[in-house]
């Protein structure tokens, strides 16, 4: 978070979003979830994973520690983590990673194991990045309103530099795009 007298910052709805994925996960009909989290020092990544955990805890599952995989939001972690997950004596029927690029990572990762997506594992991103319509099978993922973030990040800052501005953070909501990476 920023703070001061006179900061502010705009974000998307970060653990709404990893709420909507997970949620989407579980009425699928999975309940071996886990998650490529991103760099937990980042206020996104830390946010993305609250997200993961407060729905899991809200849909009666129990928290497995082994289902949690920090990435740095790139293809090359979110493979390495999906690999580890593998590795696992009982490895996950679905993961939410917390960027496009991580879940496309877990994909590639997923697909040298010979193992199918979403028939095998189930895979959610979070940004709706441009390739997430690119790979094959598209990526379900959660979308922010990069536009919106833009436009209200210069309103505030001009409200802020000409000292009206209000310092409450400003948080847009997100939203689930289905696609063929999670759904049969």
């Amino acid at each position: 978070d920023v703070e001061g007298s006179h900061a502010s910052y705009v974000t998307s709805d970060n653990v709404g979003g990893a709420r909507l994925a997970v949620r989407h996960l579980h009425e699928l009909g999975h309940r071996r979830i886990a998650t490529i989290a991103g760099l937990l020092g980042t206020k996104p990544g830390a946010d993305r994973l609250l997200g993961f955990r407060t729905e899991l805890k809200a849909l009666g599952l129990k928290p497995r520690p082994e289902y949690e995989r920090e990435g740095d939001f790139y293809m090359e972690s979110g493979a390495a983590a999906m690999l580890r997950l593998l590795a696992l004596p009982e490895p996950p029927t679905a993961v939410f990673a917390a960027s496009d690029l991580m879940a496309v990572g877990a994909i590639q990762a997923l697909r040298g194991a010979r193992l199918g997506v979403p028939h095998d594992v189930a895979v959610v991103g979070f940004d709706d990045a441009q390739i997430a319509r690119l790979v094959d099978p598209a990526l379900t993922t959660v979308r922010q309103d990069k536009r919106g973030l833009g436009q209200a990040a210069g309103e505030k800052l001009i409200s802020l530099v000409e000292g009206e501005g209000d310092t409450t953070p400003f948080v847009l909501p997100v939203e689930l795009v289905v696609r063929g990476s999670s759904v049969r």
